[in-house]
């Protein structure tokens, strides 16, 4: 299992998450048909939508196309810790501190 997190999202952010989607769904597929059901692909936002500097119609355009992608959307969370097991995030709202496990969080 592999799992891509993306911490971030602006243009950048968003754009590497969606065609890392792209690829994974589109092109390595075609060589390893079972690949798809074993990647997760991540967006860790701090603030409340991605890509926030640009007009309201593109934000929920873009938040919607992850869903439906199925690219795990995390608003509101603020990395505090990263290791070579977790992630740790920070709930804005809560103060609640969250952590990605990487040995579980797919399986």
């Amino acid at each position: 299992m592999l799992q891509f997190v993306v911490v971030g999202g602006g243009p950048t952010g968003v754009e590497f998450a969606a065609e890392l989607h792209d690829f994974v769904s589109e092109d390595l597929v075609k060589l390893y048909p079972s690949v798809k059901d074993l990647v997760k692909i991540s967006l860790l936002m701090a603030t409340d939508h991605i890509l926030n500097m640009f007009d309201k119609r593109i934000t929920t355009f873009a938040e919607e196309k992850f869903h439906r992608d199925g690219i795990d959307l995390r608003t509101g969370a603020m990395v505090v810790k990263v290791s070579d097991k977790e992630i740790s995030t920070k709930v804005i709202k809560t103060g609640y501190v969250f952590m990605l496990d990487f040995d579980k969080t797919l399986g």
